[in-house]
């Protein structure tokens, strides 16, 4: 009992020392930061909360996505709720949302290293180093000149550049670690299902912490696997920790092992982390359903660098050296924590350190990953540390370990005082939002310009959905983009001089207005470049400008909106939009769509409302011969209803919606139902709930029966 009451209070006590260093966070509104991505996620926690408890499409980014696609849901979701519930504004959930994850990141380090290595002093100095350093800065010195205050990139990433559902995953990565190793050690299911709930939460959160558990969960079934397999006799599933009271009427590793061979034992352990892995991906089958995967591959190829051939043979070779080595170490040497940290460290270093000084590039931006490389620095450096100090050396004073540890931890601690003095400067507030030209801006095109698509650049893209529903061409981060003629369109837009070709992407892509900030706009990043600026005003008719360097150009077409009726006969035989040499299909598009249908009154003939993002209702008149161009992004969970019939939904060569109704007078109902894949994914999701709900009970009853074996409070020293 007293060992546990230290575990509690280490707990809280980390817990509330962490929530001291970032207070500010916790009741931040918004932060002066307006160049960072964290609008995206303010703005995605905005809109679900005014569509709870779900939605399936998202209609204002990308002309047209599915809601699951734009992002992982956990932190969208956490914002919606957290603002619900505490009856707080979006930005100030989303800032509460990162801070409680941030603070339990720093517990779940002490937990994984408490666990680990069995040392108390040494989770500490763990927890305490993730909290307040960053090893990258001593070879990183573009990242320690960044991060100006020298707070740890953890966190000058999370304020700086919005990177809060990566940091939240980062912060529960610990926790499936930790948990995983309890299930080893215990064999306890409870333990087993944990470490999914865990891992479902880090993938939930953000694609580079799932791609960091991608990387290192194998490394730590790996670590086990090796660690089972290297025992000779009275086995224990880790020699680091044996457990002197082996109890099989208890479920622990030793009844496991006892019952089958140390192999058929150490495959079991496999066995069982692929179990905890496909329980981690059931629990989140209900949003990542593979079309996610495959949409998410595709826009990832848009804006990450692409790796090279001879780093994939590099990390195969490393790869293959180090099960070789780890596999012929001699047995007490096999801890399955110290392999799982050096192993963590070493495929980091390589991933991080080696693109930065090699350009070693295999898939993704390896800067992103430089928090985890600095969580297993740290990890690695602490059992240096730890071994050392409960060396003995065979020569000199007992205490010179000690003493030389100690050293090693005042140097280190160099840009603490530095922080610590400074703690709060990482977290300027912004009092006067509503002057930015973010807010303005927005504000006067929901009042005057509801429902029309603008091309929206810069931090206006990024905060543009922050405060109104307003429809962009764009969206927050270009992920989830079903029609990737949108990503094509930018850089003709952005730094093209062909203006007819602007103007024609636009009309297109069902454009209504765009906003271009001039030179001496307060706009943060001014994406045209000067020299493009006359041609915008010689090309588009200026509707508006604001006097702050704020240019809206009206984009002529023949009707604003996304709904329109068009001839069928136009329509068909038009060419698909190539990515390269489209001038041509694109301008015959265009004359098909602009083109008066040859029944007059095509305009009063059409009416569109939209109850939901999930449903148009349209009303309209065709004559022979007609369709109705539905301009948002087709997918085939669209379907349309007339009267109760279905209305064939065909996709155009733009991309969008081309309805094929009956003519006369009607009624129709264009709805997003969700798709087989998604159906099949929330009934996995359900059924791994159910059997992760199981385990938990299964285990609390396994412990609650029987008493806890005593347990060695010494801590042997393994690499």
């Amino acid at each position: 009992m007293k060992r546990l009451q230290t575990w509690i209070f280490d707990s809280l006590a980390i817990c509330i020392l962490t929530s001291i260093l970032i207070w500010p966070l916790f009741k931040i509104v918004y932060l002066d930061r307006f160049a960072s991505i964290e609008s995206t996620f303010i703005s995605d926690g905005r809109m679900l909360l005014e569509n709870l408890p779900h939605r399936n499409w998202q209609p204002l980014w990308y002309c047209g996505t599915r809601a699951d696609y734009v992002y992982p849901p956990g932190l969208r979701y956490g914002t919606a709720i957290l603002s619900k519930l505490l009856h707080t504004s979006p930005p100030r959930a989303y800032h509460i949302y990162v801070a409680l994850f941030y603070v339990l990141g720093i517990l779940a380090v002490y937990l994984l290293v408490r666990i680990g290595n069995g040392s108390r002093l040494f989770a500490w100095l763990a927890a305490a180093a993730t909290a307040l350093v960053s090893p990258s800065f001593l070879f990183l010195a573009e990242y320690r000149i960044d991060s100006g205050y020298l707070a740890p990139q953890r966190l000058h990433a999370l304020i700086t550049y919005g990177e809060g559902p990566h940091i939240s995953a980062l912060s529960a990565l610990p926790f499936v670690f930790a948990a995983a190793l309890l299930w080893t050690r215990k064999r306890n299911p409870a333990w087993l299902a944990a470490s999914a709930i865990a891992a479902a939460v880090v993938v939930t959160n953000n694609f580079y912490g799932a791609t960091a558990l991608a990387i290192l969960f194998p490394l730590l079934a790996w670590a086990c696997f090796v660690a089972q397999g290297s025992i000779p006799s009275h086995p224990t599933i880790d020699n680091a920790h044996p457990d002197p009271d082996p109890d099989p009427r208890q479920g622990g590793a030793d009844a496991l092992v006892r019952a089958r061979p140390p192999g058929r034992a150490a495959l079991a352990v496999l066995a069982c982390f692929a179990g905890i892995a496909a329980l981690a991906y059931g629990l989140t089958a209900w949003w990542l359903v593979p079309s996610y995967i495959r949409v998410t591959s595709e826009n990832l190829k848009l804006v990450a660098e692409q790796g090279n051939s001879w780093s994939v043979v590099l990390l195969i070779v490393t790869i293959i050296v180090f099960l070789a080595v780890t596999l012929k170490l001699p047995a007490r040497f096999k801890s399955s924590y110290g392999l799982f940290v050096w192993g963590g460290f070493l495929f980091l270093s390589l991933y991080i350190m080696g693109h930065h000084f090699f350009h070693f590039q295999v898939a993704g931006e390896s800067g992103r990953l430089i928090p985890e490389f600095d969580l297993f620095f740290i990890l690695a450096a602490v059992e240096v540390l730890r071994c050392l100090w409960n060396s003995k050396p065979p020569r000199g004073p007992a205490w010179l370990p000690r003493a030389v540890v100690g050293l090693i931890v005042v140097a280190s601690c160099w840009p603490v005082p530095h922080y610590l003095k400074r703690a709060y400067l990482p977290f300027p507030e912004d009092h006067n939002w509503r002057d930015r030209v973010e807010y303005r801006t927005t504000k006067w095109i929901h009042e005057n310009l509801p429902g029309q698509r603008v091309l929206a650049t810069g931090s206006l893209r990024f905060w543009y959905d922050a405060w109104f529903d307003l429809p962009q061409l764009d969206g927050g981060s270009q992920q989830g983009v079903l029609n990737l003629n949108i990503v094509n369109s930018q850089p003709r837009m952005m730094w093209g001089n062909d203006m007819e070709l602007n103007r024609l992407w636009l009309q297109a892509l069902a454009t209504d207005v765009a906003v271009i900030p001039e030179q001496n706009s307060k706009e943060l990043y001014h994406d045209l470049a000067p020299e493009l600026l006359p041609l915008w005003r010689k090309e588009f008719p200026v509707l508006r400008d604001d006097g702050e360097g704020n240019i809206f150009y009206r984009i002529d077409r023949r009707v604003p909106g996304i709904v329109r009726i068009v001839e069928a006969a136009r329509m068909k035989g038009l060419a698909r939009i190539p990515a390269q040499e489209e001038r041509i299909p694109l301008r015959n598009y265009v004359n098909a769509i602009e083109a008066e249908p040859r029944t007059a009154g095509a305009k009063d003939r059409l009416r569109m409302a939209r109850p939901n993002p999930d449903e148009m209702r349209i009303q309209a008149s065709l004559a022979p011969g007609e369709a109705i161009l539905v301009q948002e992004s087709y997918d085939p969970g669209w379907h349309a209803y007339s009267n109760g019939q279905p209305v064939p939904v065909e996709k155009d060569p733009i991309g969008f919606m081309l309805l094929h109704a009956q003519p006369g007078a009607q009624s129709i109902v264009l709805i997003f139902e969700p798709t087989l894949e998604i159906r099949a994914g929330l009934i996995l999701s359900c059924l791994s709930v159910i059997i992760a709900a199981a385990l938990i009970a299964l285990g609390w009853r396994r412990a609650s029966a029987t008493p806890a074996p005593a347990t060695s409070s010494t801590s042997r020293c393994r690499p």
